[in-house]
């Protein structure tokens, strides 16, 4: 492959980045939200910032009630999207 054929795979993979960082911009999903492919609940503990398996309740966040069922759609009002890559 060319230097330039390098490049231009180069450049559409910094497009294709652009587009999913715009989406994880995006604002935190509602409850009700599920996922288009496989149809999981969003909006659920394992996908939040706070999640951790290694502290309390399982949440960074003490402000945040406990809760049960880590996978299940829930009404936290602290629940950020995480960013993962």
């Amino acid at each position: 492959m060319s230097c330039d054929g390098r490049n231009r795979t180069a450049r559409a993979r910094l497009a294709q980045l652009a587009v999913a960082s715009a989406a994880l911009a995006a604002p935190d999903p509602g409850r009700s939200e599920t996922c288009l492919r496989c149809g999981a609940d969003l909006r659920v503990c394992l996908n939040c910032a706070h999640y951790n398996p290694r502290v309390a309740q399982q949440c960074r966040d003490r402000r945040a009630e406990p809760v049960l069922e880590k996978h299940a759609g829930n009404f936290c009002e602290y629940f950020e999207f995480a960013s993962r890559v």
